[in-house]
């Protein structure tokens, strides 16, 4: 499957991952993931693995919204949803790059055409 997201080099990556940390949500809690090496970043679908690698529990006191935006991406299968940490970072505007600390995908996908759309939160974590 080729992929019509934006490519960004390895080094950009790593720098936008050292601010911006994945969040997730499991069972109604909110958690920061496991700390992932570049290839991870880059190849595992970490959605699918986010019971697993959950790490760090934040309160809701700890997180503001400092936006959102939307996130495309084709999809080989409309039922299969997963993107890696590498392809959310590629997407994200310049403005949460400088104001947020973490991201989520905070709803399930739409199908849009041959596209998976989904809601991509930026927070500020301001953890105690």
């Amino acid at each position: 499957m080729e992929n019509f997201n934006k490519i960004i080099d390895d080094e950009k990556l790593e720098e936008l991952y050292s601010k911006l940390r994945p969040v997730v949500t499991v069972n109604g809690a909110k958690y920061l993931l496991k700390k992932y090496v570049l290839e991870e970043i880059k190849h595992e679908a970490y959605l699918s693995h986010k019971k697993s690698d959950k790490e760090t529990y934040l309160d809701n006191s700890e997180i503001k919204v400092v936006g959102s935006f939307d996130y495309m991406r084709e999809y080989s299968n409309p039922l299969s949803f997963e993107p890696t940490i590498g392809e959310i970072l590629s997407e994200i505007p310049q403005i949460y790059q400088e104001t947020a600390n973490a991201f989520e995908i905070s709803e399930t996908p739409r199908i849009c055409g041959d596209k998976h759309l989904a809601k991509v939160m930026a927070y500020k974590i301001h953890q105690k």
